[in-house]
């Protein structure tokens, strides 16, 4: 698996995003073993310490759970993933929106857009 990394943003941030991308995905399933902290740096051919950081972080979202000596695992926390889905999804459509209105489309422009793609997919 090869991850590129936008180089105008921090790495700990994507891979941040990189994880939490897959466990709102389901890639990922509540309770599922995570890969360890030197296994996640080899995968994203990142510095350990930059993946000790992720961790700590989605720790503190409660995204995952690190009991003592052991491995890493996603949240049963059905609807914490569900909320972070939401959040996600509504950025994502904030900046395909912001996008669009630099392209010039109006409010209806973009409804309309949005509603013609939807019906494609």
């Amino acid at each position: 698996m090869v991850v590129e990394f936008d180089k105008r943003l921090p790495i700990y941030q994507q891979g941040i995003a990189w994880m939490k991308q897959r466990i709102v995905a389901g890639s990922w399933h509540p309770g599922s073993e995570l890969p360890s902290r030197r296994e996640l740096a080899m995968v994203l051919n990142i510095n350990p310490n930059t993946a000790q950081r992720i961790f700590k972080t989605l720790e503190e979202e409660d995204l995952i759970q690190t009991s003592r000596n052991a491995k890493s695992n996603v949240t049963r926390d059905k609807e914490l993933i569900a909320l972070v889905r939401k959040k996600m999804t509504r950025e994502a459509l904030e900046e395909c929106v912001e996008q669009l209105k630099l392209l010039g489309n109006s409010a209806e422009d973009i409804k309309r857009i949005l509603v013609q793609f939807a019906k494609t997919i």
